[in-house]
């Protein structure tokens, strides 16, 4: 669904945005995605966020590669109002309002959230010509993987600790799901047969559902595989990975591995499609 414009001076400010994102190499669908959803690594509680448009130094798209977030409202709401972008790891965002366009470095909290400029089209148009490399995909996946001193003065902005504090919040919530899932194969397999499962042939299960549900939705791959289907995920995975030694091969134990994976990295993180 495109953006709601209250006014064509917004409207001219997000295209504004929008062509200069592309002007310094943020082309074609894979880079600049309208609409985008992500998970909130940060409150589970919110099942999904969604931005008018992001930007990414390269496909796939996830937290580790996005760079820019763009948003339409009526008026700057501030920092304290930008917290959610948090979980979508882009370190800036343009807030497009009725009046300006503001751009935000984005941090791990609201007093790490700074504005960098405000203006309108014309201030925008010179913003992205003087930042063409330091904004570029590149240069900022080179900053939030290799946390290198920025050169260009706009990016002294640009707050280090953001992807840090992601990334261990990722690892939290994911460790979480994998426990929880785990738990869920184990107890209906003790149920049927009142031991525990070969440890080995649980981790390739899990791995190989796992495999399944990132290429499902990350790569494209299985267009029309789904959890309730786990015969013929693990089918799929085996003859793209073939992997060595056998998997757990007790259905319910498959089934609620399944489950557990593909519903929970579903609606919390960014493995979803988008």
């Amino acid at each position: 669904m495109a953006p709601v414009f209250t006014s064509s001076s917004q409207e001219r400010f997000f295209q504004g945005v929008r062509q200069g994102l592309i002007d310094i190499g943020y082309l074609g669908d894979d880079l600049l995605r309208e609409e985008y959803r992500f998970g909130d690594w940060y409150d589970w509680s919110v099942p999904q966020h969604t931005v008018p448009l992001a930007a990414f130094a390269h496909s796939p798209p996830s937290y580790s590669t996005a760079c820019f977030s763009v948003l339409v409202r009526d008026k700057s709401l501030g920092p304290e109002s930008l917290g959610f972008l948090r979980a979508l790891g882009a370190p800036f965002a343009f807030e497009v309002t009725e009046d300006e366009v503001i751009q935000w470095a984005i941090g791990t909290g609201p007093t790490k959230t700074k504005k960098v400029f405000s203006g309108g089209p014309a201030r925008v148009a010179a913003e992205f010509e003087k930042n063409a490399v330091g904004w570029s995909g590149l240069e900022l996946l080179r900053l939030k993987n290799a946390g290198l001193k920025p050169g260009a003065r706009q990016l002294d902005f640009f707050d280090f600790g953001l992807i840090p504090a992601l990334e261990s919040r990722v690892r939290t919530k994911l460790d979480s799901i994998l426990k929880e899932t785990l738990n869920l194969g184990i107890h209906e397999y003790k149920n049927e047969f009142g031991e525990n499962p070969d440890a080995s042939e649980l981790f390739r299960l899990t791995f190989a559902i796992l495999a399944g549900k990132i290429l499902h939705d990350r790569l494209g791959a299985f267009p029309n595989l789904k959890s309730s289907d786990v015969g013929t995920v693990l089918r799929e995975v085996e003859e793209y990975y073939r992997p060595g030694g056998p998997i757990l091969d007790y259905l319910p134990t498959q089934q609620a591995i399944a489950d557990g994976l593909w519903g929970g990295l579903a609606s919390k993180t960014s493995l979803q499609k988008c």
